[in-house]
């Protein structure tokens, strides 16, 4: 089932909380004061049928999420919007006091309100994450070393064994996001740290779908570090931790990064099959685990078919699967438009087509403008690299010209 046709998020928010089924049911039945059980809660997750309002309201709250969340998912209050630069500080405003006055209760009375704590916990972490497409990566890095040492903090308290689960949860995701940053700064060492951080982190919370995410992640340190070999153990612990929660969409995900480290091996047929993989496992209908910032699907998938194809000296039919990524794509994911861009100057100039391709490489880096992606700016300069047969060409100089004004050097 795809997650336009979802009917509701009622797995996603109790994996995402850190309940059993267990838990929750009980917690519904509090909220509900009738009996419900976990074969009940198990059922109504498995099913493609709406959730009864009967369900809706106390899950809702039970979870301490709205009813919209619960139904439409966990960006459903934000849809149709976008955070502008000039939101930035009134955001901050928004989300900064009001946290720091409950942690300050929360410390004076640990016993009360913990709950709420670390939902707050988790909107700080979602908010900061939605400002990247105008502040960018690398701006974010405080906001989360911070919120990182707050967490950190609380994990050094006692609590519940639900409540120690649902920290680690939330310090290997704000790990994860902070490895992320370091990875587009080029900091793979650091970035290997938080995310070995992070996979602990999500496994002494017991929260594999996390762990399964995290280990993706982590293997794209050494498949951009021309170590594609070391990347595959690590893929291969993802997909089975991915497996373990009937996370279909991160087992694609997985297949598809997996995919690309056999590129860069040289391995073509086992570089298809993962692809194949990915595309059959996207394709299956029914129950999926989602993490909500894995946001794989097809649009994505044929940019690593792209990645990999161009990896493979195939540039004809790398510039087809990227044609089809970026018109499938919805634009406001511009970090992944403007990769696919770049690849796609990258394969345009193998075919001869300087000119082309130096059009590709502008509007990879206009893309760049909005994410601020050293990322980006790599592949932008692998494709000038490319072209240096054509130095002093009225293409490149214009080409140059124009790089220095949206990339200048120093």
């Amino acid at each position: 089932m795809s997650n336009e046709n979802k009917k509701h998020y009622l797995d996603y928010w109790r994996a995402r909380k850190g309940y059993s089924l267990s838990e929750l049911s009980e917690q519904i039945e509090k909220a509900a004061s009738v009996f419900f059980s976990k074969s009940a809660l198990s059922r109504y997750e498995k099913s493609d049928a709406e959730l009864p309002q009967k369900i809706i309201e106390p899950a809702s709250k039970a979870l301490h999420i709205t009813e919209d969340e619960l139904v439409h998912g966990p960006h459903h209050a934000q849809k149709g919007k976008s955070v502008t630069a000039s939101d930035e500080s009134k955001i901050g405003n928004a989300i900064e006091t009001p946290l720091w006055e409950k942690l300050a209760a929360i410390i004076a009375k640990p016993s009360q309100g913990d709950m709420e704590m670390i939902d707050g916990l988790e909107s700080v972490t979602r908010t900061y994450w939605e400002l990247r497409s105008t502040v960018g990566y690398q701006d974010l890095f405080h906001a989360y070393a911070g919120h990182m040492e707050t967490i950190l903090s609380l994990l050094k308290g006692s609590h519940t064994s639900h409540m120690h689960a649902r920290l680690c949860g939330l310090a290997s995701d704000v790990g994860q996001r902070i490895g992320a940053i370091m990875f587009d700064k080029n900091q793979f060492g650091t970035a290997m740290h938080y995310y070995q951080v992070a996979k602990e982190a999500a496994l002494e919370g017991e929260n594999f779908l996390l762990a399964a995410v995290c280990l993706g992640k982590m293997s794209s340190l050494p498949i951009y570090s021309n170590k594609a070999l070391e990347a595959l153990p690590l893929l291969r612990e993802g997909k089975m931790h991915a497996q373990k929660q009937g996370a279909r969409t991160t087992k694609a995900w997985l297949a598809a990064v997996q995919a690309e480290a056999y590129a860069k091996l040289g391995n073509v047929s086992a570089c298809m099959r993962e692809l194949e993989e990915a595309e059959v496992e996207l394709s299956k209908d029914g129950p999926d685990m989602l993490y909500y910032e894995t946001h794989f699907d097809e649009g994505r998938l044929y940019g690593y078919k792209g990645a990999c194809l161009l990896l493979l000296n195939k540039p004809s039919d790398a510039i087809v699967a990227l044609d089809k990524g970026i018109s499938i794509l919805p634009s406001k994911f511009a970090r992944q438009h403007a990769i696919m861009y770049a690849d796609k100057a990258i394969a345009s100039s193998l075919t001869g087509e300087l000119e082309l391709s130096c059009g590709f490489a502008i509007e990879a880096l206009k893309l760049s403008q909005r994410t601020k992606s050293d990322l980006v700016l790599q592949r932008v300069n692998t494709f000038r690299q490319g072209t240096a047969k054509w130095n002093g060409s009225p293409i490149i100089k214009e080409f140059d010209s124009m790089m220095e004004a949206y990339a200048p050097r120093g």
